[in-house]
């Protein structure tokens, strides 16, 4: 869903890079999902080409939070991602 339209308690993110993600065992060592005061967020990842998704666990997105991808993604193609992103979410 775009960022600024929120997302539903049960909603999965999925966000598309540019180009094609290595499987990575410890994909989880770069994505990070917390409340807006910091508490993380229990959540499944997976990778499917260049599309990342997130999803959340038990009954849902706790309330609004706040997905962050760290540098250093692995890539297929041997290179990485160098610039972090955070991407604040509202529940509608």
């Amino acid at each position: 869903p775009p960022v600024n339209s929120g997302v539903t308690p049960t909603t999965p993110v999925v966000i598309t890079l540019d180009r094609t993600l290595a499987n990575a065992a410890n994909i989880s060592n770069f994505v990070r999902c917390v409340t807006r005061t910091g508490t993380p967020i229990a959540v499944n990842i997976s990778i499917s080409g260049a599309n990342l998704t997130v999803s959340p666990t038990g009954s849902g997105w706790p309330s609004a939070f706040v997905l962050e991808l760290n540098a250093g993604i692995p890539c297929a193609d041997g290179t990485v991602f160098g610039t972090p992103l955070v991407l604040p979410f509202s529940l509608r």
